[in-house]
């Protein structure tokens, strides 16, 4: 799922799924589901520019028999990173530091 590492140790196995979660919130912000699909948890700021930039998509584009509509499922904050894009390790590590502070901070 990762190229470069984050921050902190991050990778858990949640049911049969590699996932993200972050070490001192808890929360999940990345997942592998089977072979092709990951998924990646982006702030409003974070995926607008991540999604102009080409390094992620809402709908897989070499998937065509993915028709799953990640917004209404999980929320619009779920995205599929391109794992190909040169700057999707600055995506990730976006993702990392979003899950940090949004659980710090929900109770505000």
């Amino acid at each position: 799922m990762l190229k470069q590492p984050l921050p902190a140790d991050c990778l858990y196995q949640v049911e049969t799924c590699p996932t993200l979660v972050h070490p001192t919130t808890g929360v999940v912000f990345g997942m592998r589901i089977g072979t092709y699909l990951c998924l990646l948890r982006l702030s409003d700021e974070a995926r607008e520019r991540a999604l102009a930039d080409g390094a992620v998509w809402i709908k897989h584009p070499l998937l065509d028999k993915l028709k799953v509509d990640l917004a209404s499922l999980l929320g619009p904050e779920w995205t599929m990173p391109n794992s190909a894009h040169p700057q999707i390790a600055e995506y990730y590590g976006s993702a990392f530091a979003a899950a940090g502070w949004q659980a710090r901070n929900d109770g505000d």
